[in-house]
């Protein structure tokens, strides 16, 4: 009897303990709801415009970079 008696005492801690923790998970679970509702947008890319082909922009601008450079050195030896 005596151990009967242990094992319902044990049944009865470890069914309030789940209790306890499933009604925490449950809290969890509803700010983790609360929080991604209350979360901005996301982004899917870097803000402002996007270059289409990088490499030809950054080649036409360095091309334009130095036409202006070697302007600027002619008219710095008048």
């Amino acid at each position: 009897m005596e151990i009967d008696k242990k094992l319902s005492e044990l049944h009865h801690k470890l069914d309030c303990s789940y209790n306890d923790v499933n009604a925490k998970v449950e809290a969890l679970n509803t700010k983790v709801r609360y929080l991604e509702g209350q979360s901005a947008p996301k982004v899917t890319g870097l803000p402002g415009k996007s270059i289409q082909n990088p490499k030809e922009y950054a080649t036409a601008h360095a091309i334009t970079l130095s036409m202006i450079e070697r302007s600027q050195l002619d008219l710095s030896l008048i």
